[in-house]
């Protein structure tokens, strides 16, 4: 089946998209047009009925999304490093450090295929569960997999999630991530911004600290998370997940030129939870007013057997594998090897930044 031509103009959702493509043929349909199969199509387009008029009500159509931020504590906010720590593997003694991620969905399990509930009941028994010492404190984070987002999307209808995370102990938690796609339509990326965005009111709702989690592709996608923000003043944290190896590197400046775009339409102060947020260190060190980097790297290394080195500028070179059967030691020390890099790149970044602000004044 082959998708009806369609321009901007035209289109059903002229009125309240902010990212019209007047320069293309088609608008955001370009990449569907004389390609589309209904059959195999799984995208939220006007085209895909009846899906998409299930997609649009699942998520309230274009009515406003509004609700009550819960009270962040300061001493509620994880710090510069937060290693994600997936389960126990090769491990034996608690893992003592203040901080840790956890990967949301690793928080519940499913029942028979149909019903989900948390892997435990209590803060004492997740702590064990994930082999950590009694006071540290655990951040869900749930960038992930597509397959185990949306699970966590059916279920958070039907499950108190934010009740099930006090009582297990956690301390805040980020939204769900989904994908978004450059080629699709407009209307499938802003159907997942709005379950985004509804999974972060259902949990506020519950009062549990939820962070919302960001993704924008387009300058007009950034002014329109912006707005979110704006309409919630109260809120001063953001999640935001980066790409890896050169893709960081070839999209820096244009993301930074929309993160501080994001920043001014807010007009305010923000910090960033980054996933994957080492590659941008430096730059996003001068552009928050706080940072927190989440990162698997040392829990991967670790149950690999390899242990990370760091050089003086900053930067971290995995070793060679050692013969050793559990990985207690390896990973203690794997994560003191990142959060010092970290801690350069920061510093490093936070002189050059007043570096500069101290050049700027002696030319005035």
């Amino acid at each position: 089946m082959s998708i009806s031509p369609v321009s901007c103009q035209l289109c059903i959702s002229h009125d309240y998209c902010n990212d019209h493509r007047d320069d293309m043929l088609f608008g955001c349909f370009d990449s569907c047009a004389g390609r589309c199969d209904k059959e195999k199509c799984t995208l939220t387009c006007p085209f895909n009925e009846p899906e998409y008029s299930f997609r649009i009500e699942e998520v309230n159509g274009t009515k406003p999304l509004k609700g009550v931020v819960p009270r962040f504590a300061e001493e509620d906010i994880p710090p510069l490093h937060l290693p994600m720590i997936y389960g126990h593997t090769a491990r034996k003694t608690l893992l003592d450090t203040p901080w840790v991620a956890v990967p949301f969905h690793r928080l519940f399990r499913e029942i028979g295929g149909k019903k989900l509930e948390p892997v435990v009941s209590s803060p004492t028994e997740l702590r064990a569960n994930f082999c950590l010492a009694p006071k540290t404190r655990i951040v869900a984070i749930s960038a992930g997999y597509d397959r185990d987002l949306e699970r966590m999307w059916e279920y958070h209808r039907v499950v108190d999630m934010a009740a099930a995370l006090k009582s297990m102990g956690v301390t805040l938690a980020t939204a769900l991530n989904f994908s978004f796609w450059v080629l699709a339509p407009r209307m499938h990326n802003e159907w997942n911004y709005r379950r985004m965005a509804l999974f972060t009111l259902r949990m506020w709702e519950g009062g549990f600290p939820t962070v919302p989690h960001i993704y924008a592709e387009t300058d007009a996608d950034w002014l329109n998370r912006a707005a979110f923000f704006i309409d919630h003043p109260q809120l001063d944290s953001f999640a935001f997940e980066f790409q890896t190896a050169d893709a960081v590197h070839a999209q820096s400046p244009r993301l930074r030129q929309q993160m501080e775009m994001f920043m001014n339409k807010v007009g305010r102060p923000l910090r960033i939870i980054a996933s994957g947020g080492g590659v941008a260190a430096n730059w996003i060190t001068q552009l928050f007013s706080g940072i927190t980097i989440v990162e698997s790297n040392s829990y991967m290394r670790a149950i690999k057997r390899r242990p990370l080195f760091l050089n003086p500028q900053g930067k971290i070179k995995a070793g060679a594998m050692l013969p050793v059967k559990v990985v207690d030691d390896l990973l203690h020390d794997n994560i003191c090897t990142t959060e010092n890099a970290l801690k350069i790149k920061c510093a490093m970044a936070r002189g050059q930044t007043e570096k500069t602000e101290k050049a700027a004044a002696q030319g005035q």
